[in-house]
């Protein structure tokens, strides 16, 4: 009985073996063929990140210490880390490699203790004003790359009053008003006026108006009609925000009549003066990043002015700058706000600076026109203080064996006296490889230049740019760190691993590394003797192998060595066939129908995947014989340039129009359309590589036509950069043109974009992955990314928007269509002088107005195509037709912020979008913030929050209007 067991034991182990070898034969079948990534656990992956407060914000009570600790793990045994903080001022830096005291060890303590269980870096801010809010930064350099753990920390207090006079002096029967004014963190929630204690609102009195407004300072203002003597007492402000209130006592004293001896007099103004009080007369000396206050007394009117202006002439660089009294303004990252308050001796205009920086040392002007002529006053205002060094990038990427240039802006008053450069703590001197140079720009501002020669190993880490005057000193801190070539185009077959300066290719299990050191082959496991032990058959599959057996045996559990089926024969010839027998046999007989149904499978699918990777689909591509007819070659002088740069067509640029198939349409514009295609050695590899292929349609005229020449001569002078769609050849000698461009699948940003929003994803079965936030904020990223380059060669784009941006592999993110670009290197302008349609939606105002285009008009499309990602594809201006989008534009209204952004990034947005084309941040700007903003882990998106159907989207067809 025990032999019958084992006989009927012996065919469910066959099914068995049978079924584990059809699994193995598919999952070798279905294994990609660029071989698997190998995992990481990440548990040795070196970070240094912010671990107290384990919070994205931190928010803590004015005046109390503030203590930040940084952890660092996997970073080694002797490494450094250094503080900075950007505030609202900019980028200040507390400590570095070649500062480890802070600057101000008053204000700052740091400490250290460094263990195999996480190394802690602590900084302490003690006595914290609302002056300290904002985005405090740890770092090292390791490996190659800077390493950064960041925290916001708000500081919070009651609301913080000043204002002045406090005591108010009126005519009775003349008007008069009362103003307070504060700055708050949290916001002010409510503001309330009163009269001997009792509450003051719009209602009470038919005398009594009260107005708020400002941003940055809250002026409250309470207005009386027609002054009675019943008005002469005390009256109260009180602000409140979350953490409590604040209030201001104002004592109104109303007279009869004035004499005019309160009133200086002058024959030219009829007594109407206007004189500067406060700071002292003539000249001030202010301290950087402090506050400016500049009051102007205007005395000898009955009532207030209709008209008061600040006119203030910057001595760097002669800007002037009007403003008007009771306005709010933000002008090169200061606030300036004015105000207005009535005394008995006249009108009290206040103009305040917040915070004061060296460029606005000038002179201060208060101006009153009236009927006699007008009445002026000045003052000179000097800023001065310790240096503020400020570096325009915080990291460059290098490249062995390049030039680099790092570079730091200084400005201070007294002038700098010393200037040094430091690599990690060592001061940098001049040699043959590196230089120094220290240039000045204006009155206030010097740059300081480092060139490093010929880069290697050695010159990747930080540098310190430290500047003194008799104040003090101040630094900044840059990065050289290296280029991650693996995440760019690196051309490796499979794995690429990153190493400083340079990268190498790698291969999964069972391939081979190719001489070409980028490839990688197949090895046939079967040949290797020491390594396969298959006792008796081997089969190769690409990256693996599996072991069999002759007719008769069987693969043992080790799936090496094999059993001979027929050693117990012999054995119960003439048992019975019992029953577990019989389901043995139905067993093995099912076991052989699924492995059969499973190789079918297998195989079915494994052609599919080859051909869809060779792409010879009939249905999609056809030879291209349509135009052999045609043998006249295409008379390109009609096509001319009408490009600064005098190109021509090489050999190299020239494409056999035989090695190309052209497919089905991607798509199809006014006059041009795009195809999938394949070519033939388009690389230089000798294969069918997949392509984009753009060119006419059949009704296109000729000035369409030359449009499309000028668009190849453009991509032809933009070299290969991962976030811009790569030029591959051109097909020119016969009619129609052909540009080649690398195919990138997975579509344009707009309809990527569209495809998450929530009306969609409710009526699609489609498989769609909701990007992240940090994922929107990289698309943007790449696109200025690309931008900066663009911007770097003279190219103009001219149409920005997210339906000319194409999604590729890992969401990377690459700038298409070309159609409207211009190159104007050596101009910086380029002038539209034909007519067509227009992408008025993302036009700025000068282009809108005066066909005026240039870098910066450019950085407004950019602007409104990051409106588009935040919006998840909205139209911009969906409500309006394109005669309302071009009069809201020019009246200087931008688009709204949407209600799931946060203010910082839509700051962003609304700086692309300043009237003043010089005024709007470049493309490298842009791109450093962005960087911050993906790096910082608070999301400035909340995409859950997002109301659609505030955001239409309009008919791709109605977008691009004539007007």
């Amino acid at each position: 009985m025990a032999a019958g067991n084992k006989r009927s034991l012996r065919p469910a182990a066959v099914a068995l073996q049978v079924v584990v070898l059809g699994i193995a034969i598919v999952l070798v079948c279905g294994r990609r063929r660029a071989g698997g990534a190998t995992g990481d656990d990440g548990e040795n992956i070196p970070f240094l990140k912010v671990t107290d407060p384990d919070t994205m914000e931190y928010r803590v009570d004015n005046g109390t210490n503030v203590t930040i600790t940084c952890t660092g793990r996997n970073l080694g045994s002797d490494y450094k880390v250094g503080w900075s903080v950007k505030t609202r001022v900019g980028l200040k830096t507390i400590t570095s490699a070649a500062e480890k005291t802070p600057y101000d060890p008053n204000k700052y303590l740091v400490s250290s203790s460094l263990s195999s269980d996480g190394d802690k870096f602590l900084l302490t801010v003690t006595s914290v004003t609302q002056e300290d809010t904002g985005m405090y930064m740890c770092s090292t350099f390791h490996g190659g790359r800077m390493l950064e753990g960041a925290v916001k920390v708000v500081i919070e207090d009651i609301p913080f009053l000043e204002m002045s006079p406090h005591k108010l002096s009126a005519l009775i029967g003349n008007d008069t008003s009362l103003s307070c004014g504060a700055i708050a963190v949290p916001p002010i929630q409510k503001i309330v006026w009163k009269r001997n204690n009792e509450i003051i609102t719009n209602g009470t009195d038919d005398r009594f108006f009260i107005s708020n407004r400002g941003i940055a300072v809250i002026v409250s203002r309470l207005l009386i009609l027609n002054v009675t003597s019943n008005d002469e007492t005390i009256y109260t402000c009180v602000f409140t925000n979350d953490k409590g209130s604040s209030s201001k006592n104002v004592s109104l004293q109303t007279l009869t009549n004035i004499s005019m001896e309160n009133f200086p007099s002058s024959d030219m103004s009829g007594g109407k003066t206007a004189k500067i009080i406060e700071p002292s007369p003539y000249f001030s000396n202010v301290v950087v990043q402090g506050t400016l206050r500049v009051t102007c007394l205007v005395t000898g009117f009955p009532h207030q002015p209709m008209k008061m202006n600040w006119i203030i002439l910057s001595f760097v660089g002669n800007h002037v700058l009007r403003i008007q009294d009771s306005e709010e303004r933000r002008y090169d990252g200061v606030t300036i706000s004015t105000y207005v308050m009535e005394n008995s001796t006249g009108f009290y205009y206040n103009l305040m600076y917040n915070p004061v920086m060296y460029n606005n040392t000038g002179s201060y002007t208060c101006e009153v026109p009236h009927h006699n002529g007008v009445s002026k006053d000045s003052i000179n205002i000097t800023v001065t203080g310790t240096p503020v060094v400020v570096a325009p990038k915080l990291s460059t990427y290098g490249l062995l064996e390049q030039e680099l240039v790092l570079k730091c802006s200084i400005f201070a008053t007294p002038a700098p006296t010393l200037v040094l450069w430091y690599f990690e703590d060592k001061l940098l001197s001049a040699s043959s490889r590196i230089s120094h140079s220290l240039t000045s720009v204006n009155s206030v501002e010097k740059n300081a230049t480092l060139t490093i020669h010929s880069l290697t190993m050695n010159d990747f880490g930080t540098y310190t740019c430290k500047a003194y005057n008799s104040k003090g000193y101040g630094m900044a801190v840059q990065v050289i760190q290296d280029v991650d070539e693996c995440s760019f185009d690196h051309g490796c077959d499979h794995d690429c691993i990153n190493g400083l300066g340079t990268h190498t290719c790698t291969c999964g299990n069972g391939y081979k590394l190719n001489a070409d050191g980028q490839t990688c082959e197949d090895v046939n496991e079967c040949q290797l003797t020491e390594k396969v032990a298959c006792e008796q058959e081997c089969t190769n599959y690409n990256g693996s192998f599996v072991c069999s057996c002759h007719p008769g045996w069987v693969l043992d559990d080790n799936d090496k060595t094999c059993t001979n089926m027929n050693d117990e024969s012999g054995e119960g010839d003439d048992e019975a066939i019992e029953a577990e027998e019989i389901y043995s046999i139905i067993g093995a007989t099912s076991g052989a129908l699924l492995i059969i149904i499973l190789l079918i499978l297998c195989v079915v699918w494994c052609r599919r995947r080859k051909e869809e990777e060779e792409m010879p689909m009939k249905a999609v591509y056809s030879v291209n014989t349509g135009y052999s007819g045609s043998s006249t070659d295409m008379s390109m002088t009609k096509y001319h340039s009408t490009n600064t740069k005098d190109t021509k067509i090489t050999p190299a640029d020239e494409f056999p129009r035989q090695r190309l198939q052209l497919g089905i349409d991607l798509g199809q514009g006014r006059f041009g359309k795009v195809m999938m295609a394949r070519a033939l050695n388009v690389s230089g590899i000798g294969k069918w590589e997949m392509v984009a292929v753009k060119t006419c349609r059949d009704s296109a005229s000729d000035l369409e036509k030359e449009d499309l020449y000028q668009e190849l001569e453009i991509m032809r002078s933009i070299d290969k950069h991962p976030n811009i769609v790569s030029y591959l050849g051109c097909c020119t000698k016969q009619d129609p043109l052909y540009i080649l461009m690398e195919y990138v699948p997975g579509g344009n940003l707009q309809t990527q974009l569209r495809k998450c929003r929530p009306s969609h994803l409710a009526t699609t079965s489609e498989e769609v992955t909701t990007p992240t936030v940090k994922e929107l904020e990289t698309h943007a990223l790449h696109i200025a990314k690309g931008m900066v380059y663009l911007s770097s060669i003279g190219i103009i784009h001219r149409d920005l928007a997210a339906r000319n941006i194409l999604v590729g592999p890992n969401r990377v993110c690459k700038i298409c269509d070309f159609g409207l670009a211009r190159d104007v290197e050596g101009s910086d302008m380029y002038e539209r002088t034909s007519k067509g349609p227009s992408p008025i939606r993302w036009m700025a105002p000068e282009s809108l107005s005066d066909q005026c285009f240039t870098r910066k008009s450019d950085v407004w499309s950019f602007g409104v195509l990051f409106w588009e990602i935040v919006t998840l594809g909205a139209t911009p201006y969906p409500g309006m037709t394109a005669r309302e989008v071009i009069k809201t534009v020019l009246i200087g209204k931008w688009l709204q912020r949407p209600l799931h952004c946060k203010q910082e990034l839509y700051s962003m947005m609304t700086r692309c979008w300043d009237m003043e084309p010089k005024e709007r941040p470049s493309f490298s700007e842009i791109a450093k913030e962005l960087e911050v903003f993906i790096e910082c882990e608070t999301d400035n998106i909340t995409l859950d929050e997002l109301e659609e159907s505030q955001y239409g989207v309009l008919d791709p067809n109605m977008v691009d209007e004539r007007v």
